[in-house]
């Protein structure tokens, strides 16, 4: 399977580059590079704090035969990986375009800043191509041809199911490759505290806070990061876990939106002053890019999990 991959990434890849050369374009080595290593090291840390890498080996060993949980498993993660691209992509997009808007003065710079903003989400895309889309359809291939049966290591008395536990020993180092590959994206960007601002910071954390305020019980979190680390948890525990992180998604997510609308509304108000500018496109934008990096560095990696774990049971 991983050949078969191989084989078609580099097919792939190579209409891609092939279309750009008979059109008559030119990409330096360096912006590929700036666009496609962090996109790559993003959904790498991700999947390592998150499913982990006997997760992500269960994916590539789908074959048919194989148990419908394990099948449901397999997809969670890929799943995961879906998700995981669109939000490199938004978020390399967010840093050079805000970088960009930035440096305007640079008029020579405009339009090929905004090309370099555009091209992490072109290498997510080519990779979502190349390796999520055959993976989806080898995994259904399996889960169609599977009996749905849980061989008897798998069977579990008393609604429990052993699983390898989640441990924060790869969700540190994963988080810190994350951290990284998001830095990269644009390390002047980043560094320079350009994506310091105190009303996105409100948006992006108290928001989701007052959902979880409203809605989940003290201590929720607490519980299912110990149910994550134990062995042996119920399947109710596993679903109870999975909802709670599916919530806070859900909250960080329409924290975004909220950001985004806010800081568009008050630019369409504030259109004729020139130094309202500034301000609001920075609600509009570094909001939606700190929620991202909630959700990249916290939220998925253990909603994922707690759900692909549910799969299993």
């Amino acid at each position: 399977m991983i050949t078969k991959l191989m084989l078609g990434s580099v097919v792939v890849i190579g209409a891609v580059a092939a279309a750009i050369v008979a059109s008559g374009g030119n990409v330096p080595a360096w912006a590929v590079a700036q666009s496609v290593l962090p996109v790559l090291g993003i959904l790498a840390g991700v999947l390592f704090a998150g499913p982990g890498p006997g997760a992500i080996a269960e994916v590539f060993r789908a074959r048919k035969g194989l148990s419908q949980r394990r099948v449901w498993a397999a997809q969670v993660t890929v799943d995961l990986a879906q998700r995981v691209l669109f939000l490199a992509g938004t978020a390399g997009f967010l840093i050079q375009f805000v970088y960009m808007m930035k440096s305007l003065e640079d008029r020579a710079a405009l339009w090929p800043n905004l090309a370099l903003a555009l091209a992490p989400a072109l290498a997510a895309l080519v990779i979502h191509t190349m390796l999520i889309l055959p993976l989806r359809h080898v995994l259904c291939d399996a889960g169609s041809q599977g009996d749905g049966a849980p061989s008897s290591a798998e069977a579990l008395p008393d609604n429990r199911l052993e699983t390898r536990p989640w441990s924060a020993w790869r969700f540190v180092p994963g988080t810190f490759l994350t951290i990284a590959s998001l830095i990269a994206f644009g390390p002047a960007a980043v560094l320079s505290g350009l994506f310091v601002d105190i009303g996105s910071f409100i948006v992006a954390v108290f928001v989701p806070i007052g959902v979880l305020l409203a809605a989940v019980l003290p201590g929720s979190f607490r519980s299912g990061i110990k149910a994550l680390r134990a062995r042996d948890t119920s399947r109710n525990d596993l679903i109870a876990v999975q909802r709670s992180f599916s919530l806070l998604a859900k909250a960080v997510s329409h924290a975004a939106m909220i950001g985004a609308a806010t800081g568009f509304v008050f630019l369409i108000k504030d259109w004729l002053n020139i130094m309202r500018y500034g301000p609001t496109l920075a609600l509009a934008l570094i909001s939606v890019f700190w929620c991202v990096v909630i959700l990249l560095l916290v939220v998925i990696p253990l909603e994922a999990e707690a759900e692909r774990r549910y799969k299993q049971a």
